[in-house]
């Protein structure tokens, strides 16, 4: 049963990060449960790549089905995105950076980060209208997100419908050791040398604020 399923998960990732890790076999590390499927996050320690699933239950009742998986939707043309020296968005492209690998995975390993889910807005704040900032996605649904960090140093938003990444976002804080691919392949993460080190393995959080009266309420991940 699903209760089994997310006990067992705790269990292999408790296991794993309390040890070393050697091998290649992909390991579950963090899940999400949505009631009728679960969000599976996991890596792969012989060439530090991740994945993303949605798992669903069988015919039988089992939950083992997946219904897709992240890495076989990332798409040929990514829209990924950094920000300036000054704090202005801008394309991650393979001119951003000189010396780091760009994109060299299409997942990077997710080990601490939990994935996050993001639809219609859940609380029930009775102030500054919220009441009507809320009925506005009731009316016209958003589209249902997952957002998971991964040790490639991107933020990843992935459609909850179909596992397709609509864009990653790289902090401006991980430019520099992002470029230390460029001092030794122990630091190029597609290096069979590379000596793995985290760069966003923190879970994403998200609110509804309220800015001011010009901007008014926004959902903040």
């Amino acid at each position: 049963d699903k209760e089994g399923l997310i006990a067992t998960l705790r269990t292999v990732t408790n296991s794993i990060k309390g040890a070393v890790f050697y091998g290649s076999a992909p390991a579950a590390t963090t899940s999400t449960d949505l009631g009728d499927m679960v969000l599976v996050s996991s890596f792969d320690a012989g060439n530090w790549t991740g994945d993303l699933r949605a798992i669903t239950k069988t015919s039988n009742g089992t939950w083992q089905q997946t219904v897709w998986k992240a890495s076989e939707h990332v798409p040929a043309t990514r829209s990924v995105w950094t920000t300036t020296a000054g704090g202005q968005m801008t394309a991650y492209t393979t001119d951003t950076l000189a010396g780091d690998n760009y994109l060299c995975k299409p997942i990077g390993d997710i080990i601490n980060s939990t994935p996050l889910v993001v639809g219609t807005p859940p609380f029930f704040y009775t102030f500054d209208d919220y009441g009507g900032f809320k009925r506005r996605f009731i009316t016209t649904p958003r589209e249902r997100m997952a957002y998971v960090g991964s040790n490639d140093g991107l933020l990843h938003a992935f459609r909850l419908e179909d596992g397709s990444e609509k864009w990653a976002f790289l902090p401006r804080s991980l430019h520099e050791r992002l470029n230390l691919a460029a001092t030794g392949e122990t630091y190029n993460p597609c290096s069979g040398a590379y000596c793995h080190q985290p760069t966003l393995d923190g879970s994403p959080t998200v609110a509804d604020v309220y800015a001011n009266a010009t901007k008014k309420w926004r959902t903040m991940l």
